[in-house]
């Protein structure tokens, strides 16, 4: 019996190495794609219809993989609903993380809360998801979040 030559594990750990590198750059696409195409266009719809109600809304784009949406509602100074969706930083497949974020009452403590977003949803069919179903996920958190925080929102009223 002939042992296995101790060289080649050393190149099977770099290969392995370089293949966890080559599918965290694919994730990176990914996700840089699926921002650019559905969940910006989708921050950007809801934040103007929010805007109609007087609600302040912002989004952005982080180096570390996520995406904010934060919305303060009519005058608070501070943000009262926050939408986070975001890759693992070492992800090397596309498995997105959705964290709620919410400030029940003026000078409250922020609450929040994290779970996989779609967890039985293949990436692949996480990628074709228009900026229409993201916007329908916002606005039914949103929704939820201001009915469960039963904030006092009668400057939304129209």
């Amino acid at each position: 019996m002939t042992k296995p030559d101790w060289k080649d594990d050393i190149q099977a750990c770099f290969d392995d190495l370089r293949i966890l590198e080559r599918c965290r750059n694919e994730v990176d696409g990914q996700f840089a794609s699926l921002s650019d195409t559905a969940v910006e266009p989708a921050f950007a719809g809801v934040a103007e219809e929010l805007k109609r109600y007087g609600v302040r809304c912002k989004y952005w784009r982080t180096r570390e993989k996520a995406l904010h949406f934060q919305a303060a509602f009519p005058g608070r100074s501070e943000v009262q609903f926050e939408y986070i969706l975001s890759a693992p930083a070492k992800a090397v497949d596309l498995t997105l993380v959705l964290t709620v974020r919410g400030r029940p009452s003026p000078g409250g403590e922020t609450q929040e809360k994290s779970f996989p977003f779609l967890p039985r949803t293949p990436a692949v069919e996480i990628l074709k998801m228009d900026k229409d179903d993201l916007a329908h996920d916002i606005v039914a958190r949103y929704k939820r979040y201001v009915t469960e925080a039963a904030i006092d929102i009668s400057g939304l009223r129209t």
